[in-house]
């Protein structure tokens, strides 16, 4: 099925090469912002350090992996 296909990796078309860096980087923020994945790029999303209850860290850090 289509619908199985991790298409990740596919959608951004747009290569850095230099001097587009401009539109690359929109349409690479955009497609970050889509997987809900800017706050790793940003630093909004820091490595779980919180080791207290250790089953909750481990699942904590699993996601943030």
């Amino acid at each position: 099925m289509a619908s199985d296909k991790d298409d990740s990796l596919q959608a951004v078309s747009v290569h850095l090469i230099g001097h587009n860096y401009s539109y690359w980087s929109y349409v690479m923020k955009k497609f970050l912002i889509g997987k809900d994945m800017w706050g790793y790029a940003d630093g909004s999303l820091v490595m779980p350090n919180d080791k207290k209850d250790v089953d909750k860290y481990a699942q904590a850090l699993k996601t943030w992996m």
